[in-house]
């Protein structure tokens, strides 16, 4: 079973440290986004996931990187 805390406390740390989603406290939690891998963003309606896709997206493009967004 995965918990929060755990994913927090390694993040933290800095083990597996990717690239920023443009948000300090998702990067945080996940430890931000790692090469070659397919991210998921899934929430309830009207939670702006869209808008944070689309931060994700540009910050990952700033730092030199080349994302898709499929919407």
């Amino acid at each position: 079973m995965i918990i929060l805390s755990d994913i927090k406390e390694k993040a933290s740390k800095g083990i597996s440290r990717g690239l920023t989603y443009g948000f300090e406290e998702l990067d945080n939690i996940t430890g931000g986004a790692k090469e070659s891998h397919l991210t998921f963003l899934v929430a309830s309606p009207k939670r702006y996931k869209s808008w944070i896709a689309i931060k994700a997206f540009i910050e990952r493009r700033r730092e030199g990187s080349i994302p898709i967004f499929i919407p």
